[in-house]
């Protein structure tokens, strides 16, 4: 997964606190930069992150994958859109297909 800050200005990303204590995992944007995260890193700061691009502070360059199956993107862009998706495409495409169609995963 990649992100990039818009904006001429760090940002910080800070994760929720973890159930054991201890520090939460946080993340610094540098401003105009990219970042690459693994997705057990992501993990941590999706819900944040998900704000910030809402936003429009931060843009994804590469998406997380979806934990949805082909079944359930299909189901969600026939149901949000009148698109109709193939079944024989990857889980990588129907994903594209449907954020190109403005559909959230």
């Amino acid at each position: 997964m990649k992100l990039k800050n818009k904006t001429s200005r760090n940002i910080s990303i800070l994760s929720n606190h973890p159930e054991n204590g201890g520090m939460p995992f946080r993340v610094l944007v540098i401003a105009g930069s990219t970042l690459e995260l693994n997705d057990l890193d992501f993990e941590k700061i999706e819900v944040q992150t998900n704000r910030l691009v809402k936003s429009g502070v931060l843009v994804y360059i590469e998406t997380p994958e979806t934990k949805l199956s082909k079944d359930e993107i299909i189901k969600k862009v026939e149901t949000e859109t009148d698109v109709t998706l193939k079944s024989t495409s990857s889980k990588a495409e129907l994903q594209k297909k449907a954020e190109a169609l403005g559909v959230t995963l």
